[in-house]
């Protein structure tokens, strides 16, 4: 949840730390305001910051949340809304 991203960017810093920390978040963010938000909090905690975009078409996607169970699994609705 954003919550708890937000949780992780106020962790002090690590002086001893070698490799850099790095946090996904795996979610739709299809409203340029919620990448921007996330932007803002990687921004703000000094940490690079990058997106990506994984395209995937709607019978494929129709097909793996058909394989998922329980809330794991998205309505269908909301597939087809997005897609």
């Amino acid at each position: 949840s954003l919550d708890r991203l937000r949780a992780a960017c106020a962790l002090p810093r690590d002086p001893h730390r070698t490799r850099p920390r790095i946090v996904v978040a795996d979610d739709n963010n299809p409203l340029r305001s919620m990448r921007h938000e996330l932007y803002q909090l990687a921004r703000d905690a000094g940490w690079a910051y990058a997106t990506g975009h994984v395209d995937c078409g709607v019978a494929e996607c129709e097909r793996r949340n058909a394989a998922r169970e329980g809330r794991a699994r998205v309505p269908d609705e909301t597939i087809a809304k997005m897609a």
